[in-house]
């Protein structure tokens, strides 16, 4: 599998993670608002966010086989992550992959998680990803209604309640799930639902 390029956005650079990511990290998960519907209790410890920042330099020294996280950051500001998005639980033989994302709170509200997962999800279905993709998936926590609404904006239809799919801070989670397919995003890109809402709003 080949090396993942950086994805630029109008606003946003996503790249790879870098050693000198780790406090950035660790500012963004010693957040409690990132955490809440999160299957990692809030960072205390800096020593956190490295582990974390070394997962993810594992997965790309890999070659994205197990899946693939980029930094979100600010063009111009490439030092220091605001984010993060990536994909895991790939599957060749059923052709999917199941995507996750965070945003430090201070940049929520500017539409910056949009426009990285919908670049992400773009460059996912691009015929240059590693291999052919027909359906991307998502979980969510269900009183989770930021993620929620970005997931529907940009096309993903859910498909039901995985009752008691996780354990994590210490009791059984209800996961909604949802998807998107190939064929959904070729029919009617994203970009042209969001406007289409963005209108409807105005």
């Amino acid at each position: 599998m080949p090396d993942f390029p950086e994805i630029v956005t109008e606003r946003l650079l996503l790249r790879n993670f870098q050693s000198s990511d780790i406090d950035s990290v660790f500012e963004i998960f010693s957040d409690d608002q990132v955490t809440e519907f999160y299957d990692v209790a809030t960072f205390t410890e800096l020593a956190q966010a490295e582990r974390m920042v070394n997962h993810y330099l594992d997965l790309k020294a890999q070659g994205g086989e197990y899946g693939f996280r980029w930094a979100i950051v600010l063009q111009g500001q490439t030092e220091k992550v605001i984010g993060s998005c990536g994909f895991h639980s790939t599957s060749k033989l059923y052709h999917s992959i199941e995507i996750g994302y965070e945003l430090h709170p201070k940049f929520w509200k500017n539409g910056y998680g949009l426009e990285a997962v919908f670049a992400m999800i773009s460059y996912c279905f691009n015929k240059d990803f590693p291999f052919p993709l027909n359906r991307i998936a998502a979980k969510t926590n269900l009183e989770s209604l930021r993620s929620m609404t970005l997931l529907r904006r940009l096309g993903f239809q859910e498909e039901g309640v995985l009752r008691e799919f996780g354990y994590w801070k210490s009791r059984f989670q209800d996961l909604r799930l949802f998807s998107l397919l190939r064929r959904e995003f070729v029919a009617e890109s994203p970009r042209e639902r969001i406007g289409r809402e963005e209108n409807h709003e105005s």
